[in-house]
């Protein structure tokens, strides 16, 4: 049986466009959704992505092992490790959503939802900034993931 999300409609104070949005759990979708500060894409920032364990170590040897702020200054770390958004902004775990039609920010949008069916080129893939190092965890090849061999090195 799949878990039963919430959904809240929105309307647009700009536009009057509504859209949809869902409870997002990051934890268990193993995704983690920024918006950017300035347009309506978002990132997805995948779990299982070496770029995103290295960000994850990092925090937890920082507060060591974890605690209260883990999520956030984790959402932190991803946000500043990613490449800013094509349209110059950046990609932020504090952006509120935004219109699809127009761009205007959605307050509308309770914490913790996402928006749903976001039109294509909308949600963008995670390109991570050169000094984002990815980390190996054991057993990393056998997920089908390249790992940290660079690009090119198809031999394993």
């Amino acid at each position: 049986m799949g878990r039963r999300t919430r959904s809240k409609k929105a309307v647009c104070p700009r536009c009057g466009e509504t859209v949809e949005s869902a409870e997002h759990v990051p934890f268990e979708e193993k995704l983690y959704t920024l918006h950017c500060t300035a347009c309506p894409r978002r990132v997805a920032a995948r779990h299982d992505d070496p770029h995103f364990w290295g960000i994850e170590e990092s925090v937890a040897r920082r507060l060591g092992g974890g605690g209260p702020s883990f999520f956030d200054e984790l959402m932190e770390g991803i946000g500043a490790a990613l490449m800013p958004c094509s349209c110059g902004g950046t990609f932020s775990p504090m952006a509120a959503p935004r219109c699809f039609e127009c761009g205007e920010v959605l307050g509308e949008v309770p914490d913790g939802h996402t928006l749903v069916g976001p039109p294509e080129g909308y949600v963008v893939e995670a390109h991570w900034r050169p000094d984002c190092l990815p980390s190996m965890r054991p057993g990393l090849s056998d997920q089908g993931s390249r790992g940290n061999r660079p690009p090119g090195d198809n031999d394993g």
